[in-house]
């Protein structure tokens, strides 16, 4: 790797000649992962910088404990690691295997690049890399299907670890709620875990900021508030709302309850000034800050619909040149019917980096969602509310989405153990479990697990396809680069199965190109399209896919990093 200084005392890293540093940094952090890979997969011992110890199995964890004082290590490693977040985040699972298939392709397109050096230009080989995984992505999505009642507790089972009491309570929950109802996992105190139900609703927006995580468990810190008020804004909060909003905090802190702040989104001035009194109050403060747009129309029907299940009223800034200030006061005085007329109010409210619950919404059987469910309804019957399978960009999967999240039940699971350790384990288990339960209701699920990727591209036809359509965006002259990323992509996929299968890469082919898939847990081959229990929900397999080419993209395309000294 050569490293020197470049403009001032900027510190830069060159990728010349044959050497490719950031393909052997990307090799060492797969290897790292790839020991805890798999059922059979190796515990490791953490230790923190406090010397304190954690005993996991889990790749995520090992990853995210992961730090190097080389800049251009630690550049790479940060990098993976946001990817990885963002992939456990929405679908719970999948980031080791991202990581593994994300490396084994670089392997294999270092070799190809650098024999065609001369041919292949970064541009060229970003939107490559981004049209192959659009195309893989659109097949694994038309080929999901419905879970039956027996395949979706395989998925749970799996996400638990063969747990099976979590896996009977998420089971049992999501029968409950439906498939867009909530379930929440929370810590415990008890050795027992219990289940319990109410109403619930989603928003699909987290916090704006890590600062207002009042609660923790293990390393994931979330906000939980109770009683909360809910000021909804249809713009954006700046520094002449500083004021009215410091006031509104104080009359709702002073009854005993939290606010929870929903707008289009917040201008430096004003979360400046929120970030200063959370510190100031040592993040004890009961406030939450949520942005979420309105400049779609999907992003529109979702907040309004969200106001009146928390029977709120939005200020508009846009449509009726509303503010805080005039809605709230006058003559300086806050009129106590605006807070009744415009805060809504939820019994509870969990939020976290990218979703937000709000528990027993005070608008939920009130006239206006009774009248906008009956709205919806009448709609779906004009339309023809005949389909079997979710369209998401059709009318009719639009307005059944909606209508199922606004009649959403929630479940709250209270995980127990027997200690500490065991209640934190069983806890992020069943988090995952829960988010690959409502993926696989709702977006189907694909069998052959985190092999159904090759599975496809050893179909001729199907590979063709992925070929044709690719060749249609980037042209014909780099059909060579695209068969060998394909083929890169195919090894990539059984590598990595080799790791947790313990199966050489002719056997774990043979039988895909047979329609079998060796079950690791039952140390049995099974039929891929009659039965398999080793199933994952599609969503999983195509958010794997996009992380691990998103990887592909940054590893391929740079070949100059710059540093900021520090101090």
């Amino acid at each position: 790797m050569a490293s020197e200084k470049c403009e001032g005392s900027y510190k830069c890293h060159f990728n010349t000649g044959n050497n490719f540093p950031v393909f052997e940094i990307l090799a060492e952090i797969s290897n790292i992962l790839s020991k805890t890979f798999g059922p059979e997969g190796s515990t490791t011992i953490l230790e923190d910088r406090n010397m304190q110890h954690k005993v996991t199995k889990d790749g995520y964890t090992v990853m995210k404990s992961l730090y190097s004082e080389d800049d251009l290590e630690r550049v790479i490693l940060e990098y993976v690691k946001r990817i990885s977040m963002r992939l456990v985040r929405t679908v719970g699972d999948g980031s080791t295997s991202a990581v593994i298939v994300a490396n084994s392709i670089a392997q294999g397109l270092k070799k190809f690049i650098e024999s065609h050096k001369d041919e292949i230009n970064p541009g060229d080989t970003n939107r490559i890399v981004a049209s192959i995984s659009n195309a893989i992505q659109t097949k694994i999505m038309s080929h999901s299907k419905e879970p039956s009642d027996k395949e979706f507790e395989d998925v749970c089972m799996i996400s638990t670890n063969g747990d099976k009491d979590i896996t009977r309570m998420i089971v049992e929950a999501y029968k409950t709620v439906g498939k867009f109802g909530i379930v929440q996992i929370q810590a415990g105190d008890k050795k027992d875990s219990d289940i319990t139900y109410n109403k619930g609703f989603e928003l699909y927006r987290g916090w704006i900021d890590p600062i207002f995580g009042n609660q923790k468990v293990g390393d994931k810190d979330f906000c939980e508030l109770n009683n909360a008020r809910i000021l909804m804004v249809e713009g954006h909060l700046g520094g002449p709302d500083i004021a009215p909003i410091s006031r509104i905090m104080e009359a709702v802190f002073s009854n005993n309850e939290s606010l929870v702040i929903v707008a289009n989104g917040f201008n430096p001035d004003f979360f400046d000034f929120i970030r200063q009194n959370m510190i100031k109050n040592k993040r004890s403060m009961p406030l939450c800050c949520i942005a979420h747009g309105t400049g779609t129309k999907k992003g529109r029907i979702h907040f309004s619909d969200a106001a009146v299940v928390f029977n709120a009223k939005a200020v508009q800034y846009l449509s009726r040149n509303e503010n805080i200030e005039r809605v709230f006061f006058k003559n300086g005085e806050i009129i106590p019917e605006m807070f009744t007329e415009y805060l809504g109010f939820a019994k509870k409210v969990v939020v976290e980096d990218l979703t937000s619950k709000f528990f027993e919404g005070e608008g939920i059987d009130k006239e206006d969602y009774n009248l906008l469910k009956i709205d919806i309804e009448k709609q779906l019957e004009y339309l023809g509310n005949s389909e079997t399978k979710f369209d998401y960009d059709s009318d009719i999967g639009e307005l059944k989405v909606r209508y199922g999240r606004l009649c959403s039940a929630s479940a709250i699971i209270t995980v127990g153990g027997g200690s500490i350790a065991e209640i934190q384990t069983t806890y992020f288990q069943a988090e995952d479990a829960a988010l690959a339960a409502k993926w696989a209701l709702q977006l189907g699920v694909v069998p052959a697990g985190n092999l159904f990727v090759p599975y496809l591209l050893l179909d001729d036809d199907i590979r063709q396809e992925v070929v044709a359509k690719v060749l249609s965006e980037v042209g014909g002259e780099n059909i060579k680069f695209v068969e060998e990323l394909i083929d890169s992509i195919i090894l990539a996929y059984l590598e990595t199965f080799k790791i947790a299968s313990k199966k050489s890469i002719a056997e774990i082919k043979g039988g895909l190109e047979n329609g079998l898939i060796y079950n690791i847990r039952t140390k049995k081959y099974e039929s891929i399209d009659d039965g398999t229990s080793v199933l994952n929900p599609a969503r999983t397999d195509k958010e794997i896919i996009m992380a691990a080419m998103s990887v592909i993209s940054l590893i391929a395309t740079s070949n100059q990093f710059i540093f900021v000294p520090k101090g």
